[in-house]
C-alpha cells in the first residue's frame, strides 16, 4: 500500500479526469493507485465516503456523482435546499400518533391528561393540576405557589 492518503489518491485522480466520476467508479481507481486490498477496502470504504463527504475540495454533483469542486460556479456546487423545507407543519393524520404525542407532551410537562384535557378544560384548571402535580413530584406544598 502506497503511503499516501485516500482524499489526496481521489484529488489527484479526479484532476486527471475530464469529467465527474461516480463514487464506485472513484472508489476503484483509489484502490488501485494505493494498492489497498479487498479486505482492507471493505473496511476503509465508509472512511473514504466520510471524508470524501467532508473534504471542502470535492462535491457530490447528483446521484453520488462526485468531481472537484472548483470546476463549479458556486451555486452549481451549492445546491439551493429551500425546497426541501416547507412552511406549512404536516400534522399527522393517524389519530393514535396525535394521541400518543399529546400524553408524551404531557408526561413532559409532568402533568397527566385525563378527560377534562381531551375536552379542552379550562387554562386555570389544567394550570392548577400542573402546579399540583409538580408540587407532589418536589413535596413541597401547594401553599407555596
Amino acid at each position: 500500500m502506497k503511503d499516501k492518503s485516500m482524499i489526496t489518491a481521489a484529488e489527484e485522480i479526479l484532476e486527471k479526469e475530464p469529467r465527474a466520476l461516480k463514487f464506485a467508479e472513484l472508489w476503484e481507481k483509489v484502490k488501485k493507485e494505493l494498492e489497498i486490498d479487498p479486505l482492507e477496502a471493505e473496511r476503509r470504504i465508509g472512511h473514504f465516503y466520510t471524508d470524501l463527504s467532508m473534504a471542502e475540495v470535492f462535491v457530490n454533483v447528483g446521484e453520488n456523482t462526485w468531481d472537484l469542486r472548483k470546476r463549479y460556479k458556486y451555486d452549481d456546487a451549492h445546491p439551493n435546499n429551500t425546497d426541501f423545507y416547507s412552511e406549512d407543519v404536516a400534522e399527522s393524520e393517524d389519530p393514535v400518533d396525535a394521541e400518543e404525542e399529546k400524553e408524551y407532551n404531557a408526561s413532559v410537562r409532568g402533568s397527566a391528561i385525563d378527560d377534562e384535557d381531551e375536552e379542552g378544560g379550562s387554562d386555570e384548571e389544567s394550570e392548577g393540576r400542573s402546579r399540583a402535580n409538580a408540587s407532589d413530584l418536589l413535596g413541597i406544598s401547594n401553599d407555596n405557589f
